[in-house]
């Protein structure tokens, strides 16, 4: 076989290659798989609280309307170690002790300026414990999460679908928001 007929098979068969049956099911989603939940209704409720009160509603949808808790519980399924799922389940215990033993409430039962000044200071004085990295891992997937989605995306921040010319140097009181990428 010449060279110039190796090429034109390749190109044929690269051609036809993407309406071949095999090459559909080889790209098609995968049906997913089901996982058992690791965290339970308690833990849940806890990630949703503290998703809401690290991005809280305000002029637009908070975290928790944006679906960062079933975000983050689906990392923790689909990429976490098993080693760090229970180091994420170890921060909730750590921090439910913490309000419980400190203010004789759950996180839930705070007032939002409590749960912000609870999690201020214990990330802020003890960034090396169990709590305070825990804190500040949750913080990281939320504004991940939140930042990702649609809700933040487009509501959030401003977003372009189809941007115009560049202009590299615009006043922010000219547009009002950051831009989405």
């Amino acid at each position: 076989m010449q060279r110039r007929q190796l090429i034109q098979t390749m190109l044929g068969a690269l051609t036809l290659l993407p309406t071949s049956k095999a090459f559909a099911d080889l790209v098609a989603a995968p049906t997913p798989k089901s996982v058992t939940p690791i965290l339970n209704s308690n833990e849940r409720s806890l990630l949703t609280e503290l998703t809401g009160t690290i991005i809280p509603e305000t002029g637009t949808p908070g975290a928790s309307q944006a679906g960062v808790p079933e975000f983050i519980e689906h990392l923790l399924n689909a990429w976490y170690e098993p080693a760090d799922r229970n180091r994420f389940k170890s921060g909730m215990e750590a921090l439910t002790g913490r309000c419980q033993s400190q203010l004789d409430k759950n996180f839930s039962e705070l007032p939002e300026a409590e749960r912000v000044a609870l999690l201020t200071m214990v990330e802020a004085d003890e960034p090396d414990t169990e709590t305070g990295k825990f804190i500040s891992w949750v913080k990281q997937l939320t504004v991940l999460g939140y930042y990702t989605s649609e809700i933040g995306a487009t509501q959030e921040l401003n977003y372009l679908p189809v941007p115009g010319p560049y202009r590299g140097c615009v006043d922010y009181s000219e547009v009002g928001r950051t831009w989405a990428l």
